[in-house]
């Protein structure tokens, strides 16, 4: 999980984003995005979200959301 947190970081730093201070909080909304997952990452958030009875994106963002958080507590985003 953490390569696909990488990806998207440095996504936002190839255009110059930072979205906390780019945008007024009253714009932010959430927003969709397409990524590809190992199969082995694909079933166990299938696995996962059934035992938790959360969709697939809603598990996947959560997971996004978690690992940030992380990163950035240690000092890594």
């Amino acid at each position: 999980m953490n390569l696909l947190l990488k990806a998207i970081l440095m996504a936002d730093l190839k255009h110059g984003l930072h979205v906390e201070t780019q945008y007024p909080v009253m714009m932010r909304k959430s927003q969709r995005i397409t990524i590809t997952l190992s199969w082995s990452m694909y079933q166990a958030l299938v696995e996962e979200s059934s035992l938790q009875g959360r969709s697939i994106s809603n598990l996947a963002c959560f997971w996004l959301e978690r690992h940030y958080a992380m990163a950035k507590s240690r000092g890594e985003a």
